[in-house]
């Protein structure tokens, strides 16, 4: 069990990442293209991050700043039908949370 503001931003890209494309670069290498689509009305065009899963880590570094996947790395998981949970560092589980 997650702390709940893991759990909220956890649904949160589950929900974004169903939005989004995904390229293999390298099966072998773990490592992925994932492109974000924009609003047309924004006028910006589609961003892509590149995610690299066997050093945990995504271009955007959102991953590697708070120890848990981002929308781009929850994209890749969901693509290729992997356990999210591995990447949540443990300091965001509730029992650990509890002890301190």
């Amino acid at each position: 069990m997650y702390v709940e503001g893991i759990r909220n931003t956890i649904k949160v890209n589950v929900n974004r990442a169903r939005r989004m494309n995904i390229e293999l670069y390298s099966l072998d290498l773990e490592t992925f293209r994932v492109q974000e689509y924009v609003s047309c009305q924004a006028g910006l065009s589609p961003r892509s991050y590149a995610v690299d899963l066997r050093n945990r880590c995504c271009q955007c570094e959102r991953f590697q700043t708070f120890r848990y996947p981002c929308v781009h790395v929850y994209t890749t998981f969901m693509n290729q039908n992997l356990d999210i949970e591995q990447f949540i560092d443990e300091v965001y589980m509730l029992q650990r949370t509890l002890r301190i």
